[in-house]
């Protein structure tokens, strides 16, 4: 039976979620690059995926201010389609993904303690 360590286990767990996130956007863009899913450049749609999985992927680190950040890159995201059509999907999983971390984080803890680490 293989032995996982502990830090095979960590960075399975911090890095799991934003590399599927990644990968699973980069497939979904590249199917559907200039269709109304993904208006305008493909650059800037890979671009804020991979920044917003690596920001997420980096929450250990600042565990409420880095999901902040990855929810403002996801918003910023967002904010670059036009105004009646959705947001892309992999911005939603950011998002998820954010909220959960902020939670799973300041559980057990004095919110402000826990917003400060």
């Amino acid at each position: 039976m293989p032995v996982v360590t502990d830090r095979i286990r960590r960075g399975l767990l911090d890095w799991g979620a934003p590399v599927a996130i990644a990968v699973f956007g980069l497939v979904d863009i590249s199917m559907r690059t200039h269709s109304r899913s993904f208006p305008g450049s493909p650059v800037s749609h890979v671009s804020f995926l991979l920044l917003s999985s690596l920001v997420l992927g980096l929450r250990r680190y600042a565990p409420a201010a880095v999901p902040l950040l990855a929810i403002a890159i996801a918003s910023a995201w967002g904010a670059t389609y036009p105004h009646q059509d959705q947001g892309p999907f992999e911005g939603f999983l950011v998002l998820v993904g954010s909220a959960y971390c902020i939670g799973a984080g300041n559980q057990g803890r004095d919110q402000r303690r826990g917003a400060a680490q």
